[in-house]
């Protein structure tokens, strides 16, 4: 996970919008561990072996939204391209959720020889899937645009002080001249 992280902060070059991403992996993780209770499957290495999937396949999904997001807010305005980001990208985080899940339906039963050592695996992955896409799909655009809020307003802040300073760098200069002549 520290791994996908740096390797995100790389690509966006921002430790902010790396955070946003991985933000959906602990609902995957809730989602998974709590389809191994639900089906009474126990930790093994190959459900951490799914854990580890299921975080590629929920970056992977967040990404997509990320970066609509980060490429057409100047254009179209955060909310905008919030709201851009929703309607365009459903369509793909569902479609390969989906997919993953189904395919992995046969290999959660278990059937056939070996299919009780790799069932884990797949109940793992599809548990934190469906959890982690459908918090992906609400959760990260609110993250961004929380962060986006705090960053203007930071940003507001520093203009007013910025601007406070220049006054007063202004009333000091006409001080200054009044005491020489």
């Amino acid at each position: 996970i520290a791994l996908v992280f740096l390797l995100l902060a790389a690509q966006f070059e921002s430790g902010i919008l790396s955070f946003i991403v991985m933000m959906a992996v602990p609902f995957a993780m809730s989602g998974a561990f709590l389809a191994m209770f639900l089906t009474g499957t126990s930790l093994s290495m190959t459900s951490f072996l799914g854990l580890i999937i299921l975080v590629g396949i929920v970056v992977n999904n967040s990404i997509l939204l990320v970066e609509f997001i980060k490429q057409n807010e100047d254009e179209l305005g955060v909310h905008e391209a919030l709201v851009q980001a929703g309607k365009m990208r459903l369509r793909p985080i569902l479609m390969s959720c989906t997919t993953t899940v189904v395919g992995m339906i046969p290999l959660s039963l278990g059937l056939g020889e070996g299919g009780e050592m790799l069932a884990p695996m797949a109940i793992s992955i599809i548990g934190g899937l469906i959890a982690s896409t459908l918090v992906t799909l609400f959760l990260i655009p609110v993250l961004y645009d929380i962060i986006n809020d705090r960053k203007n307003k930071k940003k507001q802040r520093a203009e007013a002080r910025a601007a406070h300073v220049a006054e007063l760098e202004a009333m000091w200069e006409k001080e200054d001249s009044m005491l020489e002549q």
